[in-house]
């Protein structure tokens, strides 16, 4: 296991998704998830119209202010980085070409000892021995407190750590308490 701590000593995960996947249903007529209703394949989760398919189309035609739109709702709805920062994070996310496949991979990962809708568990969360820091923050639209719950639920030797007043990113909402949380730990 790549997590075992023969390989690794420390685990600090920043508003990480649950080791049980991130799974993406698909969609009523009101664009809804219908929960336990999985994607079949990697090109049908790319038709998603809700979470995939408007991004995949915002990233192939570089359409800069479909994606700031995105990121200010969901990533950065309290505080926004810089506008020099901005425009380099937006070019950049711009520049990825496999989200249909980074999603298909979230969905299908299940390290738990339960079967999803995408995948059978492994149970190699078991395997995860080394002291853990997970990440949630009050405001995070993309990864639920409840998934970050999970994982320090399932190793034990794990800490939670909440942030206050930030969202997905608390690279850009509390930086400083971030980088003291990472050090501390590492220290």
């Amino acid at each position: 296991c790549p997590f075992s701590s023969f390989l690794v000593k420390k685990l600090f995960s920043i508003e990480g998704a649950s080791h049980k996947g991130y799974p993406i249903f698909k969609k009523d007529e009101k664009g809804q998830p219908m929960p336990n209703e999985p994607y079949l394949s990697v090109d049908e989760m790319a038709a998603d119209p809700v979470q995939v398919a408007p991004l995949v189309k915002a990233f192939a035609e570089k359409n800069y202010k479909a994606i700031a739109q995105v990121w200010d709702a969901v990533i950065y709805p309290l505080n926004k980085p810089n506008a020099a920062d901005n425009e380099i994070f937006i070019k950049e996310t711009a520049k990825q070409v496999c989200l249909p496949y980074l999603d298909w991979a979230l969905a299908s990962l299940n390290m738990s000892d339960t079967d999803s809708a995408y995948s059978k568990g492994d149970n190699s969360i078991q395997k995860v021995n080394c002291p853990c820091v997970f990440t949630s923050a009050d405001t995070d639209y993309v990864v639920p407190e409840y998934m970050v719950k999970e994982n320090v639920s399932a190793i034990k030797n794990s800490v939670l750590i909440k942030y206050t007043n930030s969202g997905h990113s608390p690279l850009i909402d509390c930086p400083k308490k971030l980088i003291k949380d990472i050090l501390d730990f590492f220290a």
